[in-house]
């Protein structure tokens, strides 16, 4: 019979080419289905997310780059616990210069060759990069190729994004490296606190073939722990945050009132084009229409001449349909 672990007994985490490291038990919770009345117990290691950043590290040595996607319900930490992640992936990470907003602002890093071996990146909010909600966006196809074209540069991304299914499905199936998903949790030994922390996930090698759709296999390595951010950090993310929200939000209103510029052209020069064709109608001139609509006489001739073109075109398609 396998003995039960208690807090404080370790277990193995099986990294890349056969590397291995102890994970400490610090926390339990015993559940019990609804339906089945079955139990099962959550185990939660104080040293998971060091682990996998120190699997994150080895597959650098390897010359490949990291993908790692984090996902969770609103509040529950998910910048927090991208922070937590890069500082004990960099010791050197500076968040004013490794977070990144959207799309625009990681290819200007690339372009200025700021993205180099070892370093962290946070993109903060992954659905302005590459998202599936509304299909593959250009951002998105540019992303993929960004990825592709740029996997030697060993660089490691922590993707944030609420969920999982919002990203694309190509950094589902074949990119992402590790999953970070953080939840509110209870334990049974743990104090009321339910924030801070997250199940950890890493792919496996399954049967799939290159040319399936489906998604890769993930392995659960159970739950860890991650801590909050540092007052002084939590100001320069809120100020990083609020920056470029203000900018999206500006940039939402003019791309608004562009459109409803270019709406409002098309209402008006519809309606003037009824007004021209109904006045011509009337019998009046073109002479006597652009005295009476304020438009060149020349103005009115051609508009008149592409209107004519076009009843003319109604007239002989409703003979058709008459016939």
């Amino acid at each position: 019979m396998q003995a039960i672990p208690e807090i404080g007994d370790y277990k193995y985490y099986n990294g890349r080419r056969g590397k291995e490291w102890l994970m400490r038990l610090c926390d339990t919770k015993t559940l019990t289905y609804m339906k089945s009345h079955k139990q099962y117990t959550r185990y939660c290691f104080d040293n998971l997310l060091e682990c996998m950043v120190k699997d994150m590290r080895e597959r650098i040595t390897e010359h490949y780059d990291n993908l790692v996607m984090i996902n969770g319900k609103v509040g529950t930490g998910k910048s927090t616990i991208g922070y937590a992640a890069a500082e004990l992936y960099d010791p050197h990470f500076d968040l004013e210069d490794g977070y990144i907003y959207d799309w625009g602002q990681l290819i200007d890093k690339a372009a200025d060759g700021e993205i180099r071996s070892g370093k962290a990146y946070i993109l903060d909010e992954g659905t302005r990069i590459s998202n599936n909600r509304k299909g593959m966006t250009k951002s998105g196809r540019n992303f993929i190729e960004f990825l592709e074209t740029n996997r030697f540069k060993e660089a490691t991304f922590f993707y944030v994004i609420p969920k999982f299914a919002r990203a694309d499905s190509y950094l589902k199936s074949d990119r992402v490296t590790h999953r970070l998903i953080t939840k509110s949790l209870s334990w049974d030994h743990a104090t009321v606190k339910s924030r801070g922390y997250f199940k950890g996930k890493i792919p496996i090698d399954s049967d799939l073939d290159d040319d399936s759709t489906d998604y890769m296999d993930w392995k659960d390595l159970g739950y860890g722990k991650f801590p909050e951010l540092p007052p002084e950090i939590k100001k320069i993310y809120d100020r990083l945050k609020s920056d470029n929200v203000d900018e999206q939000n500006r940039t939402m209103r003019d791309e608004y009132h562009f459109e409803k510029e270019k709406e409002n052209k098309t209402s008006n020069k519809a309606a003037l084009e009824n007004q021209i064709w109904q006045l011509h109608c009337e019998g009046k001139s073109a002479i006597d229409i652009a005295a009476e609509t304020g438009l060149a006489y020349g103005t009115v001739r051609n508009k008149l001449s592409v209107l004519k073109r076009q009843h003319a075109g109604e007239d002989e398609d409703g003979a058709e349909t008459t016939d």
